[in-house]
């Protein structure tokens, strides 16, 4: 006798996700929406769990901790690939370059998650509050202020950076108008003097 096909109930599909490359991706980009829209004291490793679709035991092998999945996740917030080229080209553009360059970045969703995600979490959550240090002293500014030749390099790595998560608190996540709906390049050019004086101006 021939065998029927089609005849009882079809198995669902069970366990983790395909692979462990998808798994931990998917585990990132569920921890980034997460954080940014809950903040670290909001967010749970179950829910991030259910946002990627794979069990708890699974964040827990691949970050230890809720700690090590949010430096994971929003690491990059404040990491701009494009800000030391900004140093060449005119001087007397800097600043609108920087917070051109910044704003691009910010721009993209992945790091516009972790940017929400750290700023939100900068009042409980210390790795947050180090992300920030980074970037108003050696992490992330110092070093690019530095090849400028200019005195007071950490004071202007501070005020700074200071300016930026202002503007990205204000543009991200309080979503305040009109910032928060300004052109890239409108708010480059409208705050550009502003940054030139605290990157090359008299202090």
């Amino acid at each position: 006798m021939s065998e029927e096909r089609g005849e009882g109930p079809v198995p669902k599909p069970t366990g983790r996700r395909p692979g462990p490359v998808s798994s931990y991706q998917a585990v990132l980009a569920a921890a980034r929406r997460e954080f940014g829209t809950h903040g670290y004291q909001g967010t749970t490793t179950r829910g991030i769990a259910t946002a990627a679709g794979v069990d708890t035991a699974l964040i827990h092998h691949f970050f230890l901790t809720k700690d090590g999945l949010f430096e994971a996740a929003v690491g990059q917030a404040f990491r701009c690939d494009d800000l030391p080229a900004q140093i060449d080209g005119d001087r007397a553009l800097l600043g609108e370059r920087l917070v051109a360059a910044f704003l691009r970045h910010w721009a993209q969703p992945d790091v516009n998650d972790c940017l929400r995600g750290v700023l939100r979490s900068v009042h409980t959550s210390t790795l947050a509050a180090d992300a920030v240090r980074d970037l108003l002293g050696e992490g992330v500014l110092a070093p690019v202020i530095r090849q400028l030749g200019v005195a007071s390099v950490e004071r202007r790595a501070a005020l700074v950076g200071a300016q930026l998560v202002g503007l990205a608190t204000v543009r991200y996540v309080y979503r305040l108008e009109p910032v928060a709906s300004l052109d890239p390049q409108q708010a480059a050019v409208l705050l550009g003097e502003v940054f030139q004086r605290l990157l090359v101006g008299r202090l």
